[in-house]
């Protein structure tokens, strides 16, 4: 907060919002300050439906079978969803409902935790086939901007701030159904965001290569901890993901900027 501890604030300011002090940190209150393209909530492009979590059943357990991957936070990893940490359940039983199924080009969110949420990880679901969130995760579907542009620029420093900002109170870090809706995304030209979308696609494929070598590690009851193929392509994902996310920084503030260099 600088050398000065103290914050004045407008009695309207505070009506109706937190109060607690780092939710007002001077750092955290303009992230987009300097934004060279117009701004929207996230919120204008999620329809009626397209926020939501899986269903919580206490004491309970969905059943193991060969329906839907049941995706919890766990499988939520910084370049992908990986489905070698997913469970499949029966499909049709009661977690397997309509409401919580995912859908192509989903972003997977989850909903609360310092090793998640508080960390910044969220995915894009690209996977093929059916699949299920646990109540520990949001899915939130996006009609009109594209889902890796939107994942690329929450994990970016203008985007995390927003989220920072967000769960920067008392208790464990959390996101509200409105304040997802509330974040701001910029809108960016044609040509930008086809440049991002390339880059995610990137970030993709090595992170589908990565998948396979666990799942060859797995077919060879070898710990992919362990296995010297599985850190390089997993390293490699992550060097694909940070280029992809630095270069929307850039291009947030950057009219030249069209993507990667």
């Amino acid at each position: 907060m600088g050398s000065d501890p103290v914050q004045w604030l407008d009695h309207a300011e505070l009506r109706g919002r937190r109060w607690d002090p780092g939710f007002w940190d001077p750092r955290l209150r303009d992230p987009l300050g300097g934004c060279v393209h117009p701004l929207a909530r996230l919120g204008d492009f999620v329809p009626a439906d397209g926020i939501t979590y899986g269903r919580i059943l206490p004491g309970r357990r969905p059943p193991i079978g060969e329906g839907p991957l049941y995706v919890t936070q766990r499988a939520v990893r910084p370049t992908g969803l990986d489905p070698t940490r997913c469970d499949r359940i029966v499909e049709g039983c009661d977690w397997d409902t309509p409401r919580a199924r995912v859908r192509p080009g989903d972003l997977l969110i989850p909903r609360s935790g310092v090793a998640t949420l508080a960390r910044g990880v969220m995915s894009v679901f690209l996977d093929e086939g059916p699949a299920v969130v646990d109540c520990f995760t949001d899915r939130v579907t996006l009609d009109g901007y594209p889902s890796p542009v939107a994942t690329l620029f929450l994990r970016s420093r203008p985007g995390w701030l927003q989220i920072h900002r967000l769960i920067n109170g008392v208790g464990p870090p959390n996101l509200s159904y409105d304040e997802i809706r509330g974040l701001q995304v910029p809108v960016f030209p044609d040509d930008v965001r086809r440049a991002h979308i390339e880059a995610y696609a990137r970030v993709h494929r090595a992170h589908l290569a990565w998948v396979e070598r666990r799942r060859i590690c797995a077919a060879l009851d070898r710990d992919p901890g362990e296995d010297v193929h599985a850190g390089e392509l997993r390293r490699a994902a992550h060097r694909a993901l940070t280029a992809a996310v630095a270069a929307v920084t850039r291009s947030v503030f950057d009219p030249g900027c069209a993507g990667p260099t």
